[in-house]
């Protein structure tokens, strides 16, 4: 994950402790995200000069507050982007097309299964035998040795690929309820 981001939202989480101080909310260990959408709503108020007849609200908001303590005294923040850069891209992933994916890959790995326990080239052309040494035999045997290993090999894979999809739908179903 990334480190910026988890360390924006620690510092977002400390403002809203100050801000919220001494009131109920004001020692807080977290906050849903739909809390971030306040803080571009929240403008400062600016104190009244004496000589002033008003105060009123700036146009700065807590956002533009946080961005410049960030570029000012954690500038390392600001490669946030670049750790998220992915983000964008895994929106528009599907998690039923992934695992649909994963079926099809399955299903193919099983008719390699299949043709690896089936000698489908016993006979040459002009239905002589082809265990010999012909070429066709020669073919056949290489793919009946190295099937074995490729198709354990894929099933492990396709196995990690079925916990991994079902670690990023848990992890969905966690964020959409959070």
């Amino acid at each position: 994950g990334s480190t910026s981001f988890k360390s924006i939202l620690v510092l977002i989480l400390k403002t809203g402790n100050i801000l919220n101080d001494g009131t109920a909310r004001g020692d807080a260990c977290g906050f849903r995200m739909n809390t971030l959408l306040q803080l571009s709503t929240l403008k400062q108020v600016e104190q009244s000069d004496p000589d002033s007849s008003s105060a009123g609200p700036s146009s700065l908001t807590l956002v533009d507050h946080l961005v410049g303590l960030i570029s000012v005294q954690k500038k390392e923040l600001l490669c946030m982007t670049q750790e998220l850069s992915s983000v964008h891209d895994a929106t528009r992933v599907e998690l039923d097309d992934v695992g649909s994916n994963i079926n099809k890959l399955r299903a193919d790995l099983r008719r390699i299964s299949t043709s690896a326990g089936v000698r489908g080239c016993s006979q040459d052309v002009d239905g002589q035998d082809a265990s010999d040494g012909s070429p066709c035999a020669k073919k056949q045997d290489i793919f009946q040795t190295l099937a074995p290993t490729f198709v354990s090999s894929a099933q492990e894979k396709i196995t990690e690929l079925d916990e991994a999809l079902k670690m990023a739908r848990d992890t969905y179903i966690e964020v959409s309820a959070f």
